[in-house]
């Protein structure tokens, strides 16, 4: 399942408000995802810029066929 996020520019100009001023790094890290997602990046794009790995839960899911 596929999710586009499309933002306005008032909240594009909050949310980069927002990654300024956050401090907690996972936080930090989801509204960057936010900002990729709305650019259009891929799910692996955003997942290796992020440091989140993908590959293992991708074995573990063709393990279970």
């Amino acid at each position: 399942m596929a999710y586009r996020i499309t933002l306005s520019p008032a909240q594009q100009q909050e949310l980069r408000a927002l990654l300024r001023k956050e401090r907690s790094v996972k936080i930090h890290r989801r509204l960057k995802c936010i900002e990729y997602k709305n650019k259009g990046a891929l799910h692996r794009d955003i997942a290796s810029v992020t440091g989140v790995s993908i590959a293992p839960n991708c074995q573990i899911l063709l393990a279970w066929r």
